[in-house]
């Protein structure tokens, strides 16, 4: 069981203070005929006068605390990765990747998995000290004169516990059905669809090449024993090459077969290289919705649930007068993606037919570009330098449930030459279902919003944590799902107070995370 992620009011109590006399009064009181006294005077008042705008400031930063912004801490990790709680942090001894893993529960044995390579590290509290949870500026008065909007992290209280207040994330607004299905949310019996900007704020690192793993097989193949793709290091280059391959003329590596319906990085015409899941405890596997921050809440094998929902990253370098292309699936549709820059155009495929075209805008530079491509809740995205530049292409799915999917994303190059970095790959969250989960299967806890949909009133709101196999939240309330307007406390404006720790001289220090500092979307 874990506890509520519940923020801890950091209210300072008012301090009194006196206010000392204006300086002109005082000032008046200095003889006409005694410069050097005045002047005397004057250097005395110097320190008094900016002592008053001092205790102004405070005063007024007090009276902003109570009735405009309040900070609290993040105790435990329910909306993980979004807000961490108390937490161990250390780099991964394989691949340097930096490890979070909370501590709502202490095991006999304390293990953390590297999110990005898997390697297991026992005893964590040997290699971190414990790092206090984010800390948040929350402004108390927006929901004074507006409603939450959906997806916008909240602060509140639960009915019969008004002392305790929680941080989540707004799933159904007032008047609406609830219904949370293979990991997706309906409203009124329609799938709720993220944009962009929401998609970033909520996804989940599957895997960040700038970090590399010693010990276990690279993520990124090439899909022909003689491809031109250079994908060794963290960036990967691929040169102009009169004579490209592709399937229909070079042999196809043996560690690139696949049994899928969906083939990315099979179309003829581009060299490919390819993304492949691994475990290492598997070898090539489908992506789950693992929360590898959750150190000390292990789910049965067959508890996980695939997650076919991604979101790939890349800043990209194109030279020539070829395409790039980038193929996505996510077990129910193939997307292929096609940039050419000579002619700054972009077309969209949905298996051999196309289904949007654009024109590139005239300020998008080839030259160091970023690109984003999502395939989430059945709509394909693209984003040049975070903007649009296809319409939301949406779809029905063809089936309820995807195929099982090891091998969702490739790249393909022809006639044009590429440089890409910072790439990375992205997962949506997966709403578990909670009846299997075995704690809560085991008590009996109700369920709101699973088994059917959920009914909210009028001034009800229903809420989600991030971190969803390990979060109390609307679906498990035995005072109801719900709420309530006079239960909102506030919105959370920002993260302002990370920390991470410092070794100097033997002696460990936390001190802030600025990186870590942003606004919270």
């Amino acid at each position: 069981m874990t506890s509520p992620t519940t923020p801890i009011p950091e209210n300072p109590s008012p301090e009194d203070a006196e206010i000392s006399s204006s300086p002109e009064e005082s000032l008046a009181s200095v003889p006409d005929d005694s410069a050097e006294q005045k002047a005397s005077a004057e250097e005395e008042l110097f320190l008094p006068f900016f002592l008053r705008w001092a205790v102004g400031l405070v005063v007024a930063w007090l009276i902003g605390t109570t009735f405009l912004l309040e900070a609290f801490i993040v105790p435990s990790g329910s909306m993980a990765y979004t807000l961490w709680g108390l937490h161990y942090q250390f780099p991964c001894e394989d691949d340097g990747f930096p490890v979070v893993a909370g501590t709502e529960v202490q095991p006999r044995e304390q293990l953390a998995i590297c999110p990005n390579c898997g390697k297991r590290h026992l005893n964590v509290h040997e290699k971190s000290p414990l790092i206090q949870g984010d800390r948040l500026v929350v402004a108390k008065q927006t929901y004074r004169f507006r409603d939450p909007r959906r997806w916008e992290v909240i602060i509140f209280r639960r009915r019969g516990s008004a002392s305790v207040m929680y941080v989540k994330r707004v799933i159904g607004l007032p008047g609406e059905r609830v219904y949370l299905f293979n990991g997706d949310v309906y409203i009124d019996g329609d799938l709720l669809r993220k944009t962009l900007p929401q998609q970033r704020a909520m996804a989940i690192l599957v895997h960040d090449q700038n970090y590399q793993s010693s010990e276990t097989p690279p993520r990124w193949i090439s899909h022909t024993t003689d491809s031109q793709w250079d994908l060794e290091r963290s960036s990967f280059h691929y040169p102009i090459a009169e004579n490209a391959t592709s399937p229909s003329d070079s042999e196809t590596s043996e560690e690139n077969t696949t049994d899928s319906n969906f083939p990315v990085g099979t179309s003829e015409g581009f060299d490919w290289a390819i993304y492949r899941n691994w475990e290492r405890t598997s070898g090539e596997y489908p992506i789950v919705d693992t929360v590898r921050y959750n150190l000390t809440v292990p789910r049965a094998f067959n508890q996980y649930r695939r997650v076919n929902d991604l979101l790939f990253k890349t800043e990209m370098k194109l030279e020539g007068s070829g395409t790039f292309a980038v193929e996505i699936t996510d077990g129910r549709e193939l997307f292929q993606l096609q940039i050419t820059p000579s002619e700054r155009s972009v077309k969209l495929l949905k298996g051999d037919e196309e289904v949007a075209s654009g024109n590139i805008p005239p300020a998008i530079d080839f030259e160091q570009v970023k690109l984003e491509v999502s395939l989430m809740d059945r709509q394909f995205l693209v984003a040049l330098d975070e903007e649009l530049i296809l319409e939301p292409y949406r779809f029905a799915a063809k089936t309820p449930t995807a195929e099982r999917i090891t091998r969702p994303i490739a790249i393909g190059a022809k006639d044009i030459r590429v440089e890409l970095s910072q790439i990375q790959l992205w997962r949506d969250i997966y709403y578990t279902d909670p009846s299997t989960d075995q704690f809560h299967r085991r008590n009996g806890r109700p369920i709101a919003g699973i088994s059917e949909p959920y009914q909210l009133e009028s001034d009800e709101f229903y809420v989600l944590g991030d971190n969803s196999s390990n979060s109390e939240d609307s679906r498990f309330w035995q005072e109801g799902p719900g709420v309530s307007r006079n239960l909102l406390v506030g919105k959370p404006l920002f993260v302002h107070w990370p920390s991470q720790k410092w070794e100097i001289f033997g002696r460990v220090f936390q001190v802030p995370d600025f990186s870590r500092i942003r606004y919270i979307e």
